[in-house]
């Protein structure tokens, strides 16, 4: 014979919400089958006329109830159920349960201390704890009264109602405990849902470090909080959080920490109590003093990985004891898996991305990317009123070296002019190949004299520089023409300030090569007669240029 389970499949997939419904469905559907089996009992059992027609009466009315209910918890989740249906639902159990003791002895035997757990089950499952006990309550006071009142016989109370109680007590209880766990884990699914939802619509590196700030004090009971990534020998926390207020990225070492701990284990760390438990970790101080400086109570570190490496850390914690359970190292772990992974693409993303404004072989900003990043900073410069260098460099004679000693030779020389350049500029000016043997140096900041000796150093670096070729022989060092132009002196945008540094170039290697243009008596002339007066951050760049 078939199985049958897949048709029963079948069937509730044609409710939408049946899987909410999981947790109640069985206990509706069990009284269901209760009184069929009562009608049944009542139809097919020789009994007194009046005992027949009441369990007739009462199965079939149970068993439209039921039916009812089977199909509205199915199609509605129980996680909304409406406030009426509630009241009904509670009001009815009672009645229920009453009416069954009351008649017990005109109905099948055991039926109503099984109908009653049934029952009791069910309220715990949809309504909590509170409604269940009360449950209790009121058809133990209604039970007592009608016993009071010689409507119910007194071995009906004693033995049917205390084995119903006791039996119901503990199942109920028993019930409520898994229906609390089962609404936890679904509440950390839902969160673990949500938090792959977010992390997966972006790709930006800043993002997904405050989205997983978010995401953690949304899903924890915790004070502070702070994510942590691994750079060489030291931890780079990105991102600080404490009582509601954000601090600023630092960078500690891994010395004599917690975090230090849960990263050389690869695995979770949880201290319920700090001040009876941190010397077990031999930390003395407690809690990374991060944030507010205060130590924390209780303490929750989980590592982040990403193909079984570690790459920081994720850490909670409260000035409350016991604030974190078993369960919340579950959820963290799985959150932080998300971020890891979120991290980790975030970061192969920038990766690309700044490879793709590379030039390949000299690796300095392509063209395109050169000319974006001089559109930003001659922006910056318009605000603040300060000055933007521009030197358009190009090597004399490139072909020759090609034609005489080959292209691998050729792109040693572009890789030495750069290397040279480099010498003699700060980490804030950066150099972009604007095509062939030509580049282009922005100075943000720097004033045309500035610029002129950043270029004359390179000039003289590059006439001392040792050269060979394939088979070891020396080679004359190349030279560069150079051409200068100001922003926004001498060109109030971007390509007017390149097209005039190129025309200067150009000039420069028509005077002979090896050049600079202008030369030094231009920009003599212009600081005398005021036209570039340096301000205090300009006399600092030219006394630390090169």
């Amino acid at each position: 014979m078939a199985p049958r389970l897949p048709f029963i499949l079948k069937f509730l997939d044609r409710f939408p919400n049946s899987q909410e419904a999981y947790p109640v469905w069985p206990a509706v559907a069990t009284a269901l089958m209760l009184n069929a089996v009562l009608v049944g009992y009542a139809l097919f059992t020789p009994l007194p006329w009046l005992s027949r027609q009441i369990s007739l009466l009462f199965g079939l009315i149970g068993i439209a109830i039921t039916t009812w209910a089977l199909f509205y918890f199915l199609r509605s989740p129980q996680s909304k159920p409406k406030r009426l249906i509630n009241y009904l639902g509670l009001i009815g159990s009672g009645v229920a349960i009453l009416l069954a003791f009351g008649l017990h002895n005109y109905l099948m035997p055991g039926y109503t201390t099984v109908l009653g757990i049934i029952l009791i089950t069910l309220t715990a499952v949809v309504h909590g704890r509170k409604a269940t006990y009360g449950l209790f309550a009121a058809v133990t006071l209604a039970a007592t009264g009608l016993y009071l009142l010689g409507w119910l016989e007194a071995h009906t109370l004693w033995q049917e109602a205390t084995l119903f109680f006791l039996t119901s007590a503990l199942l109920a209880e028993t019930t409520l405990r898994l229906r609390q766990s089962y609404l936890q884990q679904m509440n950390h699914l839902n969160i673990l849902n949500r938090a792959a939802r977010a992390l997966a619509s972006t790709i930006e590196y800043r993002q997904v470090i405050n989205l997983a700030c978010s995401l953690v004090l949304e899903s924890l009971p915790a004070d502070s909080y702070f994510l942590g990534l691994l750079y060489q020998d030291k931890l780079r926390i990105e991102l600080i959080y404490d009582l509601g207020e954000y601090f600023p990225p630092t960078e500690v070492t891994l010395d004599n920490r917690l975090s230090a701990h849960v990263i050389r284990h690869a695995q979770p760390l949880l201290i319920r109590d700090m001040e009876s438990e941190r010397y077990k970790y031999k930390q003395k101080q407690g809690v990374e003093y991060v944030g507010l400086q205060r130590m924390s109570q209780s303490w929750l570190g989980v590592p982040m990985s990403v193909g079984g490496k570690v790459i920081g850390v994720i850490v909670v914690a409260s000035y409350r004891k016991n604030a974190f359970s078993n369960k919340d190292i579950w959820l963290l772990e799985n959150l932080a898996q998300l971020v890891a992974m979120a991290i980790d693409n975030a970061r192969h993303h920038q990766q690309v991305e700044e490879r793709s404004q590379l030039d390949s072989l000299t690796q300095v900003l392509n063209h395109n990317a050169f000319l974006e990043a001089l559109e930003r900073a001659l922006a910056q410069a318009r605000s603040t009123g300060s000055p933007v260098s521009l030197i358009m460099l190009d090597v004399d004679y490139f072909k020759e070296f090609n034609d005489s000693f080959g292209h691998l030779i050729g792109d040693q020389v572009l890789k030495l002019i750069i290397e040279t350049i480099r010498q003699h500029i700060k980490r804030t000016d950066w150099v972009g190949r604007w095509g062939g043997e030509e580049f282009a140096i922005a100075l943000p900041n720097a004033t045309g004299a500035q610029a002129y000796r950043v270029a004359q150093r390179i000039r003289e670096t590059l006439g001392q520089a040792t050269f060979t070729d394939r088979m070891g022989n020396s080679v004359k060092p190349p030279t560069v023409s150079q051409g200068i132009a100001v922003f926004p002196d001498e060109a109030d945008e971007a390509y007017a300030l390149i097209d005039l540094a190129d025309q200067r170039l150009y000039k420069a290697k028509s005077r002979g090569r090896d050049q600079v243009e202008p030369d030094a008596a231009f920009w003599e002339r212009k600081t005398d007669s005021g036209d570039e007066a340096l301000s205090a951050e300009q006399t600092t760049y030219l006394q630390t240029e090169g």
